[in-house]
């Protein structure tokens, strides 16, 4: 369970990227932060992980206080594919990306091996395998970056622009594969900041219009009820579809 506290946070500059946001997501629900740029979705995402701390309230994952655990405890459960892939990739090749989190881990080198094969197949990365992730496009180091993630399964998955770089085939096997974790009986967490046709392929295409309360981005998730707007100021019960 990811859970936000009535939760400030301010930029040195200033800014207060997030407001009393206070929101529960529930073990096996999907969700999709939604809104314009600088409405502070990102800010909101990077809470999750720890790399930011609130100056306000409290954010928990699984119990466990964001602003107590370090980065690392919290990257074993939570996976994030950040907006700007070169961010976050540095190994010499594609395949050693894929192994670095697993071996990491802990993983048998026989399941490294596995996962790493899984994901470069799943993502249509397989020739790339001994090439330096800086010889891919963009988009396909943004798929090089999911499949890092979910190679390892973590327990919260948080996609950052997932779409940006891909063509209209990546686009539907990106959502086919939103649904297959969403599917999942894990009772693990998705949690993505999607354009909104995008999200609403994920979730079927509902919108039901239930509203909650934080700041100036917007939440829309689906959890076999319907899905919601949140951050329009008004107040609505935590649990359950946010």
């Amino acid at each position: 369970m990811i859970e936000f506290e009535d939760v400030t946070f301010v930029h040195q500059n200033g800014v207060r990227a997030l407001d009393g946001v206070s929101l529960r997501i529930e073990d096996g629900e999907t969700v999709a932060i939604v809104g314009e740029n600088g409405a502070g979705k990102t800010t909101l995402v990077k809470h999750v992980t720890g790399l930011l701390k609130p100056a306000e309230g409290k954010v928990l994952v699984d119990s466990k206080d964001t602003a107590t655990t370090s980065t690392a405890q919290l990257s074993r459960k939570v996976g994030v594919a950040f907006q700007n892939p070169d961010h976050q990739l540095f190994s010499e090749s594609v395949e050693q990306e894929m192994s670095f989190a697993l071996r990491n881990f802990g993983f048998s080198a026989e399941l490294v091996e596995r996962r790493v094969t899984w994901g470069l197949e799943l993502f249509g990365l397989e020739e790339y395998r001994k090439s330096s992730p800086l010889v891919l496009s963009g988009g396909e180091k943004k798929r090089l970056t999911l499949a890092c993630i979910l190679a390892w399964d973590p327990e919260v998955v948080i996609l950052d622009e997932p779409t940006v770089g891909q063509d209209s085939i990546q686009k539907e096997k990106l959502v086919g594969t939103i649904r297959m974790l969403a599917s999942s009986e894990d009772g693990s967490h998705r949690l993505s900041r999607h354009r909104i046709p995008l999200a609403d392929a994920a979730q079927g295409g509902r919108d039901e219009g239930r509203e909650g309360r934080g700041g100036r981005a917007g939440v829309a998730a689906h959890a076999g009820e319907g899905a919601a707007r949140l951050g329009q100021g008004r107040t609505a019960p935590a649990r359950g579809v946010l």
